[in-house]
């Protein structure tokens, strides 16, 4: 039996309401993350503050020096630095020309049968040994390193707890093994996703396999900058990092993860004082 007119006017009118609310929902959804994402703007410049004077950024400039980072590093330990973060890859050795040839020198039979002047080519090698003067300068101060996502096993202890969701990294590229073994932490740096809108505000503390939970290099700093050690800082709860020796508490959003203070422009009396690394070497 054919169908009324008015039956399919009805059907007609539901197929329509069900076009346009998705239609709706389409429109809706980008609108609603845009709003979304204006909200945690404003909420996040209304909450800052001006940056601590404990916290300075040094920056390395174009080209990263070691043999200048040995010694801004030693300058920092002894102006009495709580933590220093090197936030570059350390992963392979220094390429000095000028080092290999002096070494060259040193090996000479010439060298060998003078030894004043072994004397000052091996004074000579050690000036130009940029490595070792920075694996000695990290010895001397509460220096954390840098570790990027790569193939090889965390070589530290793993924070200690049953918390979980924080993002996933299967396996890290490490500094090299004489920085690593001297240095005061190791940290990776977590990729979170970004809000509904496309643009990334949170950041996590934490970054690894299910089974266990390796520090950010923010977390790292946090915790060469007070007196626990890695294996000392375990997650209380799901929502919560807790500092066995002191009793710190970081409380922290689901899967370790914040909304950070960003600090504000270069120029803003508010912004975190940047130096430059030449700066800081001179004293």
């Amino acid at each position: 039996m054919p169908a009324s007119p008015l039956l399919r006017r009805a059907a007609l009118s539901v197929v329509l309401a069900l076009v346009l609310l998705a239609l709706a929902a389409t429109v809706a959804r980008p609108t609603a993350a845009r709003l979304e994402g204006a909200l945690l703007d404003v909420s996040l410049r209304a909450a800052r503050r001006p940056a601590s004077a404990l916290v300075s950024w040094v920056d390395t400039g174009a080209a990263f020096d070691r043999g200048a980072v040995a010694r801004a590093v030693r300058a920092l330990g002894d102006a009495g630095a709580r933590a220093i973060v090197i936030d570059e890859p350390l992963e392979q050795p220094d390429r000095n020309p000028d080092l290999e040839r002096v070494q060259g020198f040193v090996s000479s039979p010439e060298s060998r049968a003078d030894p004043a002047l072994a004397a000052r080519l091996g004074s000579w090698a050690a000036e130009l040994d940029h490595d070792a003067r920075l694996e000695a300068a990290i010895k001397g101060a509460p220096v954390v390193l840098l570790a990027r996502p790569g193939s090889q096993p965390w070589p530290g202890p793993a924070l200690a707890g049953t918390a979980s969701g924080w993002p996933a990294l299967k396996g890290i590229s490490p500094p090299l093994a004489r920085f690593a073994a001297v240095a005061r932490g190791i940290g990776v740096d977590p990729v979170t996703d970004p809000d509904a809108d496309g643009v990334r505000r949170r950041d996590a503390v934490a970054a690894g396999p299910a089974a266990g939970a390796w520090p950010s290099l923010a977390l790292a700093g946090w915790m060469a900058a007070g007196p626990d050690a890695p294996g000392q800082v375990r997650w209380a709860d799901a929502r919560t990092l807790i500092g066995e020796g002191s009793g710190r508490r970081l409380a922290l959003g689901t899967g370790g993860r914040y909304l950070p203070q960003y600090a504000a422009p270069a120029g803003d009396p508010d912004g975190l004082p940047r130096l430059m690394l030449e700066s800081v070497v001179a004293g």
